[in-house]
């Protein structure tokens, strides 16, 4: 089903209904929880969480406690959750609590506690605060220093929505104190704090503090090294704090270099509604790197024309193909091997998917970033009039009449 969410909805609810006429629940439970998936993936929010509270009913009526946590991950990850099916979920959401209180093994509390947190983060941050904080006393009872750690940024993010960002930058120093304590054993929690600090630091109008919890990781791992995703977030909130500061030039490198990073966000993205996020977020980074390269060039009419460009690759961004993922004929001066070989490479990077297992997430990524540098690599042998067919592809301005020729043919919709 990878990347095809869509055609995958009709076998499924064939499936369900097979596996209701012979009173399978196990396998309705199975059904039910890709459907409700499939859903969401597809942005049908009121059919997905439907879906996934009568998984629910179901999966307590067999007391299957493993997929109760399921249909709430996957009720947690919907956004603006219908008003009328929140009585429901909250009743439910009470009585997974109670049962995995009772439960004498803490790892079905310690589940459950997390995923309750998610589910009301964005409605009652009060509610979801009071769970984390249960979740870190279980682990400090279990002396799990690690999970306490990453406990400690669920809690800050429940006083950040809460609009309390005291306790929310004192529950992140808390964790970073710990990590120091065990000579930074955990480094990748360690820049997920600092991450957070500086963003709060930001918003508090700490910039100082800011730029120096941003210093502390670029001290501690090349950014090049992290995660396509961690990598993203630091470009962009250096680019927010070099604005702040009036640093204008600053500030547009490094909302390019997110941009550049949210590219390669892109080609990994496997479902339709996650590129749409990702498109959603290069709208607002377009927004804020046009503002820094108009502000910092207001008064210079040559570098005018490179804010005017901005505006340009915005357009070419937003409403034209991006990176292979629409059906368009390349040019007649693109050798047919390079298309082959690049659409043989885009369609890797997208049935990549996410490790499964702490195990597999280097070699995951190593495979990531060896066909990232394979499509660069292709790239560069694409020798064409301006190169405009990569220009296409990261952003920049286009002008060759004959390739937007070639952009006006039917397209899939991928915002469906």
């Amino acid at each position: 089903m990878l990347g095809n969410w869509e055609t995958a909805v009709t076998p499924l609810k064939e499936a369900l209904s097979i596996v209701r006429s012979i009173d399978d629940w196990d396998l309705e439970l199975y059904c039910l929880a890709n459907l409700a998936s499939a859903y969401h993936q597809i942005g049908l929010t009121t059919a997905a969480a439907e879906t996934a509270v009568s998984g629910l009913e179901l999966a307590f009526e067999n007391d299957d406690t493993t997929k109760v946590v399921t249909f709430l991950s996957i009720l947690s990850s919907i956004q603006d959750l219908p008003h009328a099916l929140w009585f429901t979920v909250d009743e439910i959401a009470q009585l997974a609590l109670e049962r995995s209180q009772q439960n004498e093994y803490p790892l079905a509390l310690s589940e459950c506690l997390p995923v309750l947190g998610d589910l009301y983060i964005e409605r009652d941050p009060q509610q979801a605060l009071t769970y984390y904080q249960q979740l870190a006393n279980l682990f400090l009872a279990e002396d799990n220093v690690s999970r306490y750690i990453t406990t400690c940024g669920l809690i800050a993010s429940a006083y950040q929505l809460k609009g309390d960002f005291e306790h929310a930058i004192y529950t992140l120093q808390e964790g970073l104190h710990l990590i120091e304590k065990y000579e930074s054993s955990y480094l990748l929690q360690e820049i997920d704090i600092l991450l957070h600090l500086a963003y709060l630091y930001w918003k508090s109008g700490e910039l100082s503090k800011s730029e120096a919890s941003l210093a502390s990781i670029t001290r501690k791992v090349l950014v090049d090294e992290l995660d396509v995703d961690r990598a993203f977030q630091i470009s962009e909130q250096k680019g927010d704090l070099y604005f702040a500061q009036g640093h204008y030039h600053l500030a547009e490198n490094a909302y390019q270099a997110a941009l550049s990073l949210l590219e390669k966000q892109f080609y990994s993205a496997v479902t339709s509604q996650v590129r749409f996020k990702i498109r959603t977020a290069g709208r607002f980074l377009y927004d804020r790197l046009i503002l820094a390269s108009f502000w910092q060039n207001a008064t210079d009419l040559a570098d005018r024309q490179r804010t005017f460009e901005h505006v340009e690759a915005a357009r070419s961004r937003l409403f034209l193909s991006q990176l292979g993922q629409t059906d368009i004929r390349p040019p007649q001066q693109l050798h047919n091997t390079l298309f082959i070989k690049e659409q043989e490479l885009l369609t890797q990077l997208r049935l990549l998917g996410q490790p499964t297992t702490a195990n597999a997430v280097t070699q995951h990524l190593k495979h990531q970033h060896d066909i990232w540098h394979n499509l660069q690599q292709l790239w560069n042998e694409i020798d064409l009039s301006d190169s405009e067919y990569v220009a296409l592809r990261q952003g920049r301005p286009l002008a060759w009449p004959e390739l937007q020729s070639y952009l006006q043919l039917p397209q899939k919709d991928e915002t469906a």
